[in-house]
């Protein structure tokens, strides 16, 4: 992908680091004065969270994954969350872990089960909130109903601190948290799963949907 991405940039004469080509790309930055690492994509940045991931697969890079990737980033930069909606093997769940590591970020994989409880989901969502790492909640849709409805009010307390660039924040179980605003929430969910619930409006509006496709198998062999 990289490959293809430099004999793009060749081929189209980009000169420019304003490049919209090239802005689009993950970028990392050495800043010697900070003495810090930091990833941009398009006017996204964030300083590398140097998180091991071990020796994983990589995944293999579409045109959907980068516009995907372009997504992400501007929900998290105006701190709103990423629904991504496909039917399996579109990589919906692969495609958050990548991006994590391209951020050296910790991301937790929740497979959601419709025996899931409002404790369950607090504890969740405190560890996301403290550490700002980010957490993304797979199979979303089997969640029960009444149970969604607190996880709105969940996700709009955390979002909207980090808004405020907020040290601390009261939850809406009362207790008041410490919080990082570098904290990521993702939903996915697999649309070919016909008998999930209804998300609750005032819940996807807290959220930028993300419509992924499964990918051509014959352009896939091209790739690799």
């Amino acid at each position: 992908h990289n490959l293809d991405v430099y004999h793009h940039l060749i081929q189209s004469e980009v000169t420019s680091q304003n490049h919209v080509d090239w802005t689009k790309q993950i970028r990392y930055y050495w800043k010697p004065d900070d003495r810090e690492c930091k990833v941009s994509i398009d006017n996204f940045e964030r300083e590398y969270s140097y998180e091991y991931h071990g020796c994983s697969r990589h995944l293999i890079a579409t045109p959907i994954t980068d516009n995907c990737y372009l997504s992400f980033a501007d929900s998290l930069g105006s701190f709103s969350g990423c629904f991504l909606v496909g039917p399996a093997g579109s990589g919906c769940v692969e495609t958050i872990k990548d991006f994590a590591k391209a951020f050296g970020v910790f991301c937790i994989i929740f497979n959601c089960y419709d025996q899931m409880n409002y404790n369950d989901l607090n504890l969740f969502f405190k560890g996301i909130a403290q550490p700002g790492v980010w957490g993304d909640f797979d199979e979303f849709n089997r969640i029960k109903t009444d149970v969604l409805s607190v996880v709105s009010q969940h996700v709009y307390s955390i979002l909207n601190a980090c808004r405020e660039n907020a040290k601390q924040f009261r939850f809406t179980d009362g207790s008041m948290l410490k919080l990082d605003n570098r904290a990521g929430i993702f939903i996915s969910i697999n649309s070919s799963y016909k008998e999930g619930q209804e998300i609750p409006e005032n819940l996807k509006n807290q959220f930028r949907k993300i419509d992924m496709n499964a990918p051509d198998k014959r352009s896939l062999i091209r790739v690799i």
